[in-house]
């Protein structure tokens, strides 16, 4: 299944793709499917030939390239939803960020919509999503140079103010590294001046790098996600909070 411009190549079974595409089309990037269609085949054959690629919306779904160096999957994104607004000037208020019913599948789980937490070892903040992303996100900050700090972490039901943190943190993190590693999520403070979190992912870093000489980095190291949960970087310079 191929998007318009041939940016990428979908391949999955054939029920999946079109259940998938459908989503895509009741998407705000919809304008960029549009003519779409399910063909038989791998799409090694019309010429994208690397991959797999993880695709975490549609998970049994993958992602093939053709190498392309300017065929971004993640500015294809934001172009989709580009012209979806110039079509639609009757939004009131457009969001620039691509909106779409995934197909998650969380290993052990079912597929997860309603708000859930995770919280560090050390207790200075909550972060919030559907649950399905909060899974997602809290694997890969186990998986990186940060995660001695989320070793006892769990994914709890329930939103971050049930849990004793209160005050919701915008304009430093929301609009900053957060809004680029995990910009689903929300975080919340429970506002106590000795929880200060600057520099708390460096500290968790620091352990990392006590623990493993081997492989140590001086910034977290990050497989970050978009609002759909596809990954789309690595480094953090600065770290997320």
């Amino acid at each position: 299944m191929l998007p318009e411009g041939y940016v990428l190549c979908l391949q999955g079974d054939q029920a999946y793709l079109e259940a998938a595409l459908e989503r895509l089309r009741d998407s705000n990037m919809e304008v960029g499917w549009r003519y779409s269609k399910v063909e038989p085949g791998p799409c090694a054959e019309i010429g994208f030939k690397q991959g797999p690629l993880i695709e975490h919306c549609f998970p049994k779904a993958a992602i093939w390239s053709d190498g392309d160096p300017n065929h971004n999957k993640g500015t294809m994104d934001e172009e989709f939803v580009t012209k979806y607004n110039l079509e639609h000037t009757e939004i009131e208020y457009p969001k620039t960020y691509p909106l779409i019913q995934c197909m998650y599948e969380v290993p052990k789980e079912k597929a997860i919509k309603t708000t859930h937490y995770i919280i560090p070892n050390n207790g200075y903040v909550c972060m919030e999503g559907p649950g399905d992303y909060m899974h997602l996100s809290l694997k890969h900050l186990q998986e990186s140079n940060m995660q001695t700090g989320w070793t006892k972490t769990k994914v709890e039901d329930g939103p971050c103010k049930e849990a004793g943190f209160p005050k919701r943190i915008t304009e430093q993190f929301d609009g900053a590294e957060l809004k680029h590693c995990f910009p689903k999520a929300r975080i919340y403070s429970d506002d106590k001046p000795e929880h200060a979190l600057g520099g708390m992912n460096m500290l968790f870093v620091q352990e990392y790098n006590e623990k493993h000489p081997g492989t140590a980095l001086p910034m977290p190291v990050i497989e970050c996600m978009d609002r759909v949960g596809s990954i789309f970087k690595q480094t953090v310079a600065g770290g997320i909070f």
